[in-house]
This record gives C-alpha cells, sequence and structure tokens, in this order.
C-alpha cells in the first residue's frame, strides 16, 4: 500500500487524500512493526506518517482529521519510544499527541472520537510518568552513597 500511495502521491502532489492516504499507510506499517516488535522500522514508518501529517496540518490548520491523525502518529511514536527504554522521549511524544488532540477537539467540540482519542494519550502518558518517576528514584537510590 505504502509504494502505491507513493506513487500516486508523486504523479498527483496537489491531491491532499493521496497524502492523507500515505500517512495513514505509513501509520498503520509503523503499528505492524511494533506488533513484530521491530522498533527501527516502526519508528521509520511512523516518523513518516509524522513528516506527511504535519505537512497537511501546515496547509490545512481547520481539518481536524489531520491534527487527530498527527496525534495518533505521536502516540504511537511515545509507545515506539517507550519500548525503547527511552521514557522521557516518550513523554515529550506523548506531550504534543495531548496537545494535538485537543485542538482537534477545539475544532470539532462535539467529536466523541476526538474526546476518547484524548483520554487515551491521556492515560498514557500520566502510566509514562509514573514510570518515568519510578526510574528517576531508583537512580537517586542507586548514586546515594
Amino acid at each position: 500500500a505504502v509504494t502505491a500511495l507513493t506513487t500516486l502521491n508523486q504523479q498527483a502532489p496537489q491531491r491532499l487524500d493521496y497524502l492523507s492516504d500515505l500517512a495513514v499507510a505509513y501509520n498503520h506499517q509503523g503499528r505492524l512493526f511494533m506488533d513484530c516488535r521491530a522498533m527501527r522500522p516502526a519508528r521509520h514508518a511512523l516518523q513518516s506518517a509524522e513528516t506527511h501529517l504535519r505537512l497537511l496540518c501546515h496547509h490545512c490548520p481547520q481539518q481536524t482529521s489531520y491534527a487527530s491523525q498527527l496525534a495518533g502518529v505521536l502516540h504511537n511514536l511515545s509507545l515506539v519510544s517507550e519500548l525503547e527504554g527511552h521514557t522521557a522521549t516518550a513523554l515529550v511524544y506523548s506531550e504534543q499527541a495531548i496537545e494535538l488532540q485537543k485542538r482537534a477537539l477545539t475544532l470539532a467540540p462535539s467529536s466523541q472520537r476526538c474526546r476518547t482519542f484524548l483520554q487515551q494519550h491521556e492515560e498514557q502518558a500520566r502510566r509514562q510518568q509514573h514510570s518515568y518517576a519510578l526510574a528517576e528514584a531508583d537512580q537517586s537510590a542507586e548514586s546515594a552513597p
């Protein structure tokens, strides 16, 4: 799917729907790699999705779906970072996901889908903050004389 959508996007770069579909395909690809515990290709696919969605958000700042999709990609990048043991980076991605999802909810205040995604991002961030605090406490205890 990624190859076909890349070709379509190259042939008709003015078609934002092709770029959006390509970003979604990269996000799905990233999730598949995550499920297989292949973190490097997962990160690469998700970063490609992020790049495309940031471009779409720039060109269409009032489009709720682009902001929400980008928040989902950042959520997934947060999971990859966490699985790689980079909790601080994971938290940054989670915070960005929350901010984007809040923006999407502002654009579409009646969207239950945006509200549900925001709750998921916030739950993930709370869990990561807790893990980060525990890791910091462990590190402090180990370095104490």
